[in-house]
């Protein structure tokens, strides 16, 4: 995910949903979240990922599904299975050891994820492949030719 497209969920997401995270807490989630210091099965890539999901799916715009409480914890509305991009063994337990203690709440999704976004953008491949080619076969958009 690049800036721009980050700016514009900053200008479309509701205010309740872009609220401040304590320093202390930004401070605690940098020494030991974004250094891995628990050293768990959840990781940060998957957990940033989970977070821009979160926000894209359920927090931006007019097309937003839900209304969730800002004041909800963070940690439960990241449960949500089709925020994972693969099925976690013990979710909600390794959610828990991650990101419990922060106390972190859906209004600051989005700080929460500025901090950790670069762990997610890391892992981005823009890199489309190739078109399969059968020997002697073309496939083209109109239609199947057969070369002789």
């Amino acid at each position: 995910m690049n800036t721009f497209v980050l700016k514009i969920y900053a200008s479309n997401l509701i205010k309740e949903y872009n609220e401040d995270i304590n320093e202390e807490i930004i401070n605690k989630i940098n020494s030991k979240l974004l250094n891995n210091v628990n050293n768990n099965n959840l990781p940060i890539k998957e957990l940033a990922s989970a977070v821009r999901r979160f926000i894209s799916r359920y927090l931006v715009g007019k097309n937003k599904k839900a209304d969730i409480d800002p004041k909800s914890l963070l940690l439960h509305e990241l449960k949500r299975p089709d925020l994972w991009n693969k099925k976690i063994e013990n979710l909600e337990e390794l959610l828990s050891d991650e990101i419990k203690e922060y106390k972190l709440t859906v209004g600051q999704c989005f700080k929460f994820y500025e901090l950790i976004k670069e762990k997610d953008e890391k892992e981005i491949n823009l890199d489309v492949p190739e078109p399969i080619k059968e020997e002697n076969k073309v496939t083209t958009r109109r239609k199947r030719k057969q070369i002789i």
